[in-house]
């Protein structure tokens, strides 16, 4: 017996269909592997195949479209400028500190140099790339580089062109003298080899080349397309075709490479360029040199002034101070300094002797003076002498006489007379010897000046003489560099030094036609892949069985395919006889049902679903006819009270039926069975809706209707309402002996799966398995996990003959007659 435990591992397996409650090697394989991408080749393989065939013929049409790209190469050897002539202006101060570094030349700003925007104008200005003529031709336009039967000459090389695109039109082979002026704006007659206003490009000329002109009319156009551009766009342009690389990382070598619509034009814009470098290098290198020339003139005039100024400043001192030497000056001065204060010395020696002696002198009237006290006046010696010696007679005399004596007067007043006199003549020498002093002291004080100004002096000389000695030398080194920088203008070189000139293969490079094909082919396979695999991805609800076995661990026992379009309403497909997939597909469900009863007998079949519209009554109805038609007596059991679509197929509406029986209202439960067209199908409709079937269905009458159907039908098949919607399924299943959860592929949204899982490992339902329906083989969303199964398999391989003998044994004839037999009695019996 086949149980609802979930934990079963063995199922049996009927042709081909394996029913399995365990996971399997489809369940375990998800992703993107080899078989997936296998299935949708084949399962879209006309979609890919139209797809592939338009990216080729897009990618072809590109091919055509894009203009041929060619590559020339160059290489050029930066100089070492350190021992190099012409190294710049930086040359001329190289041993001066702080320019050293401008004697190394540096690769990576040559590099930048030679790729700059300065640079690509030259070359353009030079070329007249400017002006570029095209050939037009279908869906493409072909450059006419050399080739062009007219070329545009500007009045001024120098002028602003704002831009402008025309068509120069011929009037005729033989007019060669005017062409017509064709553009967007305006239309004109212009003439050849005439200065013209052209709008856009102000005053020019058309020339015409009548060498290539005959040719070009006859074998290509009568038409040449020109493009005028600014000149920093056009540069732009031009720039980004243009590559400079170091060969080695540490080298000096440069590898310059150019890609343009023609050979000849990529190797006339490298070896342009190469020249207009050099040019503007020299060009730049003389022009730095006569800078630097005219610096050092200047510099020459500045520093002579300023050498005049100083020998001017010299001069002045030496005449202003009158001296040559200050130091052996100063060495003189102080000798002099030091005799006075010798002088000094002395002369205050005798002012404290004249001052003590005045003293002594106003203090010793008629008294002996001192004489001979180291004065250097001999005036007031002889003085002071003579009073002492009357002073002694004076003495004398009074001693002899007496005061009042006129010998004794007459000294007297003689002695007066010679000590004012002495008085007198001490001052004097008093006063002489103070402004002998002063003028000793003065003269001190400007020797001792004169030897303190001399180190200032000396200092002032010495930087007056440094400077003197430093402008000149800076005169001298300019006046060299001068005539250096002379012979250098003379003997300017060039940065670089041409080692290949342009050179490249005659084959372009670009656009890559089998690379751009195979890219098409890719993307034509990859846009229709993608959209379908992210379709996939996408979809959220059941594709198939494996969408389901992979979350859901109850047994599959039927796949049903889905109905052909055409019989998309059409509810019946299995008959006697028949050979169609879907037939095909209800006698494997059969089959697989009565493999499950192999232990008790399945009699009573009940079918639910997660929600209306998954096919439940579809399958009931032609379950019924599979068992029918293979002998077997079916009575359909109308449980979804509320829609009843069982009694709406067969037509059996209003009719009496479940709700009257279960309700009490019929007794006799046969009399209530309604028979059909079809041979051993009996219909239990549902009968008028009741307010509360789910109360009707749990009662006693209910099981007893069923058990008196099973002693008249070999099987019972309840069509159940949804069992996520209302109860009835619930209830109803104890009386089932296996239940069939119909899912329909695309209706039933993948994240209710574990839902269906749940409701099987909890034994909610008698006997669980899967019903799958509604399943396209040839669906995309299917065919990634499922191949083919069921279009191949069984009805068509093995043919007819072998199928009718297959069916008609498996449905109970005596004999293996015509295929349609069964067919013919059932509709011989509803003739009568």
């Amino acid at each position: 017996m086949i149980t609802n435990d979930p934990n079963q591992q063995q199922q049996p397996i009927v042709n081909g269909s394996t029913i399995v409650s365990g996971t399997s090697s489809e369940e375990n394989s998800g992703g993107l592997d080899f078989q997936t991408i296998v299935n949708i080749f084949l399962g879209k393989w006309h979609v890919f195949l139209i797809c592939a065939f338009v990216a080729l013929l897009i990618g072809a049409a590109y091919i055509w479209h894009s203009p041929k790209i060619y590559t020339q190469q160059a290489s050029v050897l930066v100089k070492d400028q350190k021992n190099g002539v012409g190294a710049g202006a930086g040359s001329a101060f190289a041993d001066i500190a702080g320019f050293s570094g401008l004697t190394t030349s540096n690769v990576k700003n040559e590099l930048q140099i030679l790729a700059s925007r300065s640079v690509m104008i030259e070359v353009i200005k030079r070329l007249g790339l400017q002006y570029t003529y095209f050939e037009p031709r279908f869906m493409r336009e072909d450059e006419l580089y050399i080739s062009s039967p007219v070329y545009i000459i500007p009045s001024d090389p120098d002028q602003s062109v704002y831009g402008a695109a025309f068509e120069v039109q011929f009037l005729s082979e033989s007019d060669t003298t005017q062409f017509k002026y064709v553009s967007e704006d305006t239309t004109f007659v212009c003439p050849f080899d005439q200065e013209v206003e052209l709008p856009g490009i102000g005053l020019a000329t058309v020339q015409l080349r009548r060498h290539t002109f005959d040719d070009y009319y006859q074998n290509r156009a009568h038409s040449v397309k020109v493009y005028a551009g600014n000149l920093d766009r056009v540069a732009t342009g031009y720039m980004k075709g243009l590559s400079v690389d170091l060969t080695q990382k540490d080298g000096a070598m440069l590898q310059l490479s150019y890609q343009a619509t023609s050979p000849r034009k990529a190797a006339d814009i490298l070896n342009t360029l190469i020249e207009e470098y050099n040019r503007l290098t020299i060009e730049s290198k003389n022009e730095v040199l006569t800078t630097t020339l005219g610096f050092i003139a200047q510099r020459m005039e500045v520093v002579r002034k300023e050498l005049n100024a100083v020998d001017a400043k010299l001069e002045g001192m030496k005449s202003s101070e009158k001296t040559v030497n200050p130091l052996t000056e100063a060495s003189g001065y102080l000798t002099l300094s030091k005799t006075q204060e010798v002088q000094m010395s002395e002369l205050e020696v005798q002012l404290r002797i004249i001052k003590d002696l005045r003293s002594c002198i106003d203090t010793s009237y008629l008294k002996l003076l001192p004489m001979n006290v180291a004065l250097n006046s001999q005036v007031l010696n002889s003085q002071i002498q003579a009073y002492d010696e009357g002073l002694m007679r004076y003495n004398q005399l009074k001693s002899y006489s007496s005061e009042n004596s006129p010998v004794v007067l007459d000294k007297a007043t003689e002695l007066n007379s010679l000590y004012s006199n002495i008085r007198n003549t001490a001052a004097d020498v008093q006063a002489g010897i103070e402004l002998q002093l002063k003028e000793v002291q003065r003269l001190s004080d400007k020797n001792m000046s004169r030897v303190s100004n001399a180190t200032s002096n000396e200092r002032l000389l010495t930087s007056i003489s440094r400077e003197q000695v430093v402008k000149s030398e800076l005169y001298n080194y300019l006046l060299q560099k001068s005539e250096e920088n002379a012979i250098m203008k003379s003997m300017t070189e060039s940065n670089v030094r041409l080692i290949d000139s342009a050179w490249g293969s005659p084959y372009p490079v670009a656009p890559k036609s089998k690379m751009i094909l195979l890219v098409a082919f890719v993307i034509g396979i990859a846009i229709p892949f993608g959209f379908y695999y992210l379709k996939d991805i996408l979809y959220t609800k059941v594709r198939g069985r494996s969408d389901v076995t992979n979350v859901v661990k109850a047994p599959v026992v039927g796949e049903i395919p889905s109905k052909p379009k055409k019989q998309a309403n059409q509810t019946l497909f299995v008959e006697a006889g028949s050979n169609n997939q879907i037939s095909e597909a209800f006698r494997i469900l059969r089959a697989n049902l009565s493999f499950m009863g192999v232990s008790n007998k399945t009699q009573v079949i009940a079918l639910t679903s997660t929600m209306s519209g998954e096919g439940k009554s579809y399958i009931a109805m032609n379950l019924a006819m599979t068992f029918a038609i293979s002998g077997k007596t079916v009575c359909m059991v109308d449980l979804d009270l509320r829609k009843m679509a069982t009694s709406r197929n067969f037509k059996l509406r209003g009719k009496k039926g479940v709700s009257e029986y279960l309700a009490g209202q019929e007794d006799d439960l046969m009399s209530l069975i309604q028979t059909t067209p079809y041979e051993n199908v009996s219909v239990f409709p549902g009968g008028i809706i009741p307010p509360n079937p789910a109360e009707l269905l749990m009662s006693e009458r209910f099981d007893k209707a069923i058990e008196e159907l099973r002693k008249h039908f070999d099987y019972i098949i309840l069509d159940n309402p949804p069992l996520g919607i209302v109860a009835d399924t619930g209830i109803a299943n104890r009386v089932a002996d296996i239940t069939l959860f119909v899912i329909r592929v695309g209706k039933l949204d993948r994240r209710q799966l574990p839902a269906v899982q749940e409701i099987y490992s909890s034994n909610q339902l008698r006997n669980m398995a899967v019903v799958l329906t509604d399943i396209d083989y040839e669906a995309l969303n299917y065919s990634m996990g499922y191949t083919g199964y069921g279009k191949y398999y069984g009805y068509r391989y093995y043919g007819h003959t072998y199928y009718n003998y297959y069916a008609s044994y498996n449905e109970g004839e005596s004999s293996h007659k015509h295929s349609y037999g069964l067919y013919r009695k059932k509709r011989k019996k509803d003739k009568e």
